[in-house]
C-alpha cells in the first residue's frame, strides 16, 4: 500500500532510502534507478538540526525514526512554526505532504486556529453536506461566524480542494481585517490591478480582500516571465497554505547589520573552508538581496566602521561609503572609532549629506548636526525602534583637535533613555547598533565566554532585544543573561549579522529570535540566488563601477618610487616593517617603537609607488600612542615579540638575542637599545620611552600582545597617524629626488 492505495505495478514510484540499502548492502536487494541525493539530503538535515539549535525531535513509529518530509521543502520554516504551535499536524505516518492539495475541511481548521478563533457548534449549520458529527463541523461554523465562506451556497464540499482565492479571502477574516479590506481605496485597487497580470480573473466576492492582502503583505503572487499572477482559481498546496498562515500570525522581520566594512568593495578575504573569496560589494549585495527576497519585512543597519578604511572610502572623504550605503538601501547607521580618523569635520559633513532615508544615530554624542538619538521604523505594520551609539573610547584614540568639538558620553545611560522613548512611542522590537568591542573566549560557550566592553554594556541595557556591535576582533553571536542577543557582524563585509525576529501579530509581541551570521560569498551558486537579488546586485554594481572609474586616477596616482621594494611577512620581521617603524621614529622621538607585523597586508615591489599601494600596506589607519616602560620589563616585550601571538612585533631601537630551545620566559638572554647605530645594553634600573599603535595598547585579552598594555605606563595619544605619516615620508623623499629604499636590518632579534 502507498498511503491508502494499493501499489500499481505499471506505475513508477519515487523512493528515498539510505545509501547502505541502495547499494545492496546487508543482504538487501534494491533494484532501482536512483539519483545521488545523499549530499542534498545531508545538507537539508544538517540545516534543519542547526535551525533547531542542535536538537532534532523526530516522529517515531514501529522503531522507525522519521525525518519530517518537509525538511528540504522551500516552506519548511513556516510548516515548522505551525507544527510547533500545534496549529497543524502530519498524518499518521508523520508526513505533512507539503506539495499535496488541501481540502476545504482541512483549510477550515487552520484558518480558524491561526488566530486562536473558537470553533462553533450551532444546532443547525450553514451547509447541508456538513453533518454535526464531522470533525470539521466546529471549525467550519466558527469560520462562518466571523464571515468566512459567506459567498458559498448551502453546499460546502468537505473533500473539495480549496482554491487560492478562497484561502486569500478567508485569511482576511481570520486576522480581523474585514473592515479595512472593505474600505480599500480606488487607488489601491488600481495598484493591485497594475501589479498582478490576472487581477481581473478574481471572483467579485474575493477581489477587494485579495487586493488588501497583497497591500499589507499577508498574501502574494506567483512570478512568471517577469510578471506577477494571483492565479485565483488554482488549487492551493499545503506548503503554500502553511506559509500564508505563518506569515499572517507570525511574520518574520529580518534584521541585518554590517560592521567594520571600511568600504572594502573589492573582496580580499578568503573562506578557509573552500578557498573562495568572501565579502566585498558583490557578496554583500547578493546576500542582502537574497534575504530581502525571502523576507519582505526587513531592515539593514551598520554598527560603525563603514566610511573609513580603504582608498575608495577616504580619498572621497567617506562620500563613496555613504553612497554605497544608499545603493544597498541601509535604514540606519552609526559611526565607529576609526571613522573619526577622517576628522570630526568630515563626520559632521557625512552626517548632513547622508540621504534622509538612512538615519544617522548617535544617542551618546553631542555636536554632530544631522544625527539623531534613535529612530522608529514602521516595517510593514511592525514598529522597530533603533538606537545608535558611539564608543566613548573614541576620546582616547582620537586627538581632541580632530574631534572638532564632538563630545562622546558613556553609552548605557544614553541608550537606556532612548529605549524608554521608543517604547513610549510603541516600539515592538528594539535594536541597538553600537561601536562597542567584545569577544568570546576560546573553548567556552557563546554565553559563558562572552567578554569585553560589549558584554558589560549588554548587562547594563534594559528593554533592548538585539545589539549589533563594531570594533570586535572576531564575528560572533552571543546570548546574554539579560535576554539581549549580541551580534558582531565581522570585518570587511565578509559576513552579515542576521537576526530573524518572529513576531506574534495577534499579541503584538516577539515570539522568538533566531540570530546567526550569513557569510557573504561572492561566488554564490546560481540556484542559491533569487532573481530579485541578482537584479539588486546589478544596481549596486553599476554604482560601484561608476565610482571606481571616477576615482581611478586618484587611486593609481604615482607618489614615489623604490629600487629595493619592501618584502612583506605577517608572521616575521621584514623590510616593510622596518620602513613603517623607521619613518615614524623622527616624529615620535622615543627610544623604542613596536609594530605588529599582521597590521600590514601587502608588500611593495620595486618600481613606482601609488596611492593604492600605501592603502594596501595599511588597510586600516591607526594612531601611535606613547608611554613609558621600565628596563626590567623590556625582556617581556622581547619574549612576546616572537611568541607568534598575532604575528611578530616589529621593533625599532631595540635588538635582542633569542634562543628558541629554552623555556618560555627564559629565551631572551641579551637586549640592547640602539641609538645612532650604537648598541647599549638595556639598563633594568632605567625607564625608557616607547610607542605602539593604539590598537596594540587597547587590544582585548587573547587577541594580541597584551603584555604591551600590562608593562606600559603613562600612555597618551601622540596625535600621529600611521598611514598619514607614510604619505608624508614618501612625499618628503620624492620632493628631494630620493627613492624610498630600505637599508639592511639593524633592529629586532637574532638567534645564536
Amino acid at each position: 500500500m502507498i498511503g491508502n492505495s494499493p501499489i500499481d505495478p505499471k506505475k513508477t514510484y519515487t523512493v528515498a532510502t539510505n545509501s547502505y540499502i541502495a547499494l545492496g548492502q546487508g543482504g538487501y536487494k534494491f533494484e532501482a534507478k536512483f539519483e545521488p541525493t545523499r549530499k542534498k539530503l545531508l545538507d537539508a538535515i544538517q540545516n534543519y538540526i542547526k535551525e533547531k539549535g542542535g536538537q532534532l525531535s523526530c516522529n517515531t513509529t514501529r522503531n522507525w525514526f522519521v525525518v519530517p518530509d518537509y525538511v528540504d521543502h522551500w516552506a519548511n520554516e513556516y510548516i515548522d512554526i505551525l507544527i510547533s504551535k500545534k496549529i497543524v499536524s502530519g498524518d499518521k505516518y508523520g508526513r505533512y505532504n507539503p506539495d499535496a492539495n488541501m481540502t476545504r475541511a482541512e483549510a477550515s481548521k487552520i484558518l480558524l486556529s491561526i488566530y486562536d478563533l473558537s470553533p462553533s457548534s450551532p444546532a443547525k449549520g450553514k451547509f447541508k453536506d456538513v453533518p454535526k458529527s464531522h470533525w470539521a463541523y466546529g471549525f467550519i461554523e466558527g469560520g462562518v461566524k466571523v464571515g468566512m465562506w459567506s459567498w458559498m451556497g448551502n453546499t460546502f464540499g468537505l473533500n473539495s480542494n480549496v482554491t487560492r482565492e478562497e484561502v486569500f479571502t478567508n485569511i482576511i477574516f481570520s486576522v480581523g481585517a474585514k473592515a479595512q479590506a472593505e474600505a480599500i481605496s480606488a487607488a489601491d485597487m488600481a495598484q493591485f490591478e497594475a501589479n498582478f497580470a490576472d487581477a481581473s480573473t478574481c471572483s467579485p466576492w474575493a477581489k477587494k480582500y485579495i487586493a488588501y492582502g497583497t497591500k499589507v503583505g499577508i498574501v502574494g503572487g506567483i512570478a512568471k516571465d517577469g510578471k506577477l499572477y494571483v492565479n485565483p482559481k488554482a488549487n492551493i498546496k499545503r506548503g503554500e497554505v502553511a506559509t500564508i498562515m505563518a506569515k499572517a500570525r507570525f511574520p518574520m522581520v529580518a534584521v541585518m547589520a554590517t560592521s567594520d566594512v571600511r568600504t572594502e568593495i573589492d573582496s580580499g578575504r578568503v573562506d578557509p573552508t573552500n578557498d573562495r573569496k568572501i565579502g566585498g560589494w558583490n557578496g554583500l549585495a547578493y546576500t542582502v538581496g537574497n534575504i530581502r527576497a525571502l523576507y519582505d519585512k526587513n531592515v539593514l543597519l551598520d554598527a560603525g566602521g563603514m566610511i573609513s578604511g580603504t582608498a575608495w572610502a577616504e580619498l572621497a572623504g567617506g562620500k563613496m561609503a555613504t553612497g554605497f550605503m544608499n545603493a544597498l538601501g541601509y535604514d540606519a547607521m552609526t559611526f565607529g572609532i576609526r571613522d573619526f580618523y577622517l576628522g570630526g569635520e568630515t563626520i559632521k559633513a557625512r552626517a548632513k549629506e547622508i540621504p534622509q532615508n538612512i538615519a544617522v544615530l548617535a544617542a551618546n554624542a553631542e555636536g554632530i548636526d544631522g544625527a539623531k538619538k534613535s529612530v522608529l521604523k514602521n516595517v510593514s505594520g511592525i514598529k522597530v525602534g533603533i538606537v545608535g551609539a558611539i564608543d566613548p573610547d573614541t576620546n582616547t584614540y582620537i586627538c581632541d583637535g580632530d574631534l572638532s568639538g564632538i563630545k562622546i558620553n558613556q553609552i548605557a545611560q544614553s541608550v537606556n533613555t532612548e529605549i524608554k522613548v521608543l517604547k513610549s512611542q510603541g516600539a515592538e522590537i528594539v535594536v541597538v547598533i553600537a561601536s562597542a568591542s567584545g569577544y568570546i573566549e576560546l573553548g567556552k560557550s557563546a554565553k559563558d565566554g562572552f567578554k569585553g566592553p560589549a558584554a558589560q554594556l549588554a548587562g547594563q541595557l534594559s528593554g533592548a532585544n538585539i545589539m549589533f556591535i563594531s570594533g570586535a576582533p572576531m564575528s560572533f553571536v552571543a546570548p546574554t543573561n539579560s535576554g539581549i542577543w549580541v551580534i558582531s557582524p565581522g570585518i570587511g563585509g565578509s559576513s552579515l549579522g542576521f537576526a530573524k525576529v518572529r513576531f506574534d501579530a495577534k499579541n503584538r509581541s516577539i515570539d522568538a529570535i533566531d540570530s546567526s551570521l550569513n557569510y557573504t560569498y561572492s561566488d554564490l551558486l546560481d540556484n542559491e540566488i533569487k532573481p530579485a537579488a541578482a537584479t539588486f546586485a546589478n544596481t549596486v554594481k553599476t554604482f560601484v563601477e561608476g565610482q571606481k572609474s571616477a576615482m581611478k586616477a586618484d587611486v593609481d596616482r604615482v607618489i614615489g618610487r623604490t629600487e629595493t621594494g619592501f618584502d612583506f611577512n605577517d608572521s616575521n620581521e621584514s623590510l616593510l616593517g622596518d620602513f613603517i617603524t623607521e619613518y615614524a621614529s623622527d616624529k615620535l622621538g622615543v627610544d623604542i617603537i613596536v609594530f605588529p607585523s599582521d597590521q600590514t597586508k601587502k608588500g611593495i615591489a620595486p618600481g613606482s609607488i601609488t596611492v593604492k599601494d600605501v592603502y594596501q600596506i595599511l588597510p586600516v589607519d591607526d594612531t601611535w600612542v606613547k608611554g613609558k616602560i621600565s628596563g626590567a620589563k623590556i625582556k617581556e616585550i622581547c619574549e612576546s615579540s616572537v611568541s607568534g601571538e598575532r604575528g611578530v612585533l616589529q621593533l625599532w631601537g631595540l635588538s635582542f638575542v633569542f634562543t628558541r630551545s629554552k623555556d618560555p620566559g627564559n629565551r631572551v638572554s641579551e637586549a640592547y637599545i640602539i641609538k645612532n647605530d650604537e648598541k647599549f645594553p638595556v639598563d633594568t634600573s632605567k625607564t625608557y620611552s616607547i610607542a605602539m599603535p593604539s590598537r596594540e595598547y587597547h587590544t582585548l585579552p587573547g587577541f594580541g600582545h597584551e603584555v604591551l598594555r600590562n608593562v606600559t605606563t603613562d600612555v597618551n595619544s601622540s596625535c600621529i597617524y600611521l598611514r598619514k605619516t607614510i604619505f608624508e615620508y614618501i612625499k618628503k623623499l620624492t620632493e628631494a629626488g630620493q627613492p624610498v629604499n630600505q637599508a639592511k636590518r639593524k633592529f629586532g632579534f637574532v638567534e645564536p
